[in-house]
């Protein structure tokens, strides 16, 4: 019988605790990529858009007729 009062006075200070101070939860998500070196070269520039055929069967185009 004499643990009822501790117990008591345990959930008091507990629920007072967290009434005082509510917890707090943050989060974050932070990706970076980083493939190769930049390129040193010059700077690339179209005069105009090249003229591009796709290759038959398949997801990939090329360049017709270009030094």
């Amino acid at each position: 019988m004499k643990r009822w009062p501790f117990c008591i006075v345990g959930l008091v200070a507990a629920f007072s605790l967290a009434a005082v101070a509510p917890a707090r939860a943050g989060s974050s998500v932070d990706i970076q990529l980083h493939v190769g070196d930049r390129y040193p070269g010059t700077d690339i520039v179209f005069h105009h858009e090249p003229d591009v055929v796709m290759v038959p069967s398949s997801r990939v185009y090329y360049v017709r007729d270009y030094d």
